[in-house]
């Protein structure tokens, strides 16, 4: 074999080599994704990737013990090893959403517990800027990273109780079709029949 081919083969193996080293794996992620989705005014749910505690949360509607629609306590563990920082986000709708409402993430130490934090949904936008991710503490010196989806649009406008005019008027005409189409079939039957 040619000397020169055997080069290219080794830097291409070399290359190679290289590429599959630089590559993050599952292990090599830089944090844990905390995903909170809501699923309707009074539904929030989350995953976690921490794989050695996934269920490190537990959400409460309301802030407070209060009972509004929109709004959560999310408290965890005082032992999990989990430390916030605090801070405030304002997480951008998602799209379907009016444009100028987002959701909150509060956590401040010393309001309220110091292992939970808050969220409000559907909050008109301030003057201040809306993110999609933000590193919102540690889980064992690991960073958190939250994420919001609102998945709640779709509930919440079909929850509201005002139909759409098109299908109200479609279901209308129907039943006045059927109600004149039975008037028409009375006649049609002879009038000596009796049960």
């Amino acid at each position: 074999m040619n000397t020169n081919c055997v080069s290219k083969i080794l830097a291409v193996i070399a290359v190679a080599a290289a590429a599959a080293v630089a590559t993050p794996t599952a292990s090599a992620v830089p944090g844990y994704i905390l995903t909170l989705t809501e699923v309707s005014s009074t539904v929030l749910t989350y995953t976690y990737t921490n794989p050695t505690d996934p269920t490190a949360f537990t959400i409460t509607p309301g802030i407070g013990g209060g009972t509004s629609p929109d709004t959560w306590t999310v408290s965890f563990d005082p032992m999990s090893g989990i430390a916030l920082s605090s801070a405030v986000y304002d997480f951008a709708e998602a799209a379907g959403e009016p444009s100028n409402e987002v959701n909150r993430y509060f956590y401040a130490t010393g309001i309220g517990s110091d292992f939970a934090f808050f969220v409000n949904s559907d909050l008109p936008l301030g003057t201040g800027s809306t993110v999609t991710s933000a590193n919102i503490g540690t889980d064992g010196g690991i960073p958190i990273f939250l994420q919001f989806v609102d998945s709640a649009f779709a509930s919440e406008t079909a929850s509201n109780g005002v139909p759409e005019g098109g299908s109200s008027l479609g279901l209308l005409a129907l039943a006045l079709a059927a109600l004149v189409g039975l008037t028409g079939l009375r006649r049609l039957l002879p009038s000596s029949v009796d049960s």
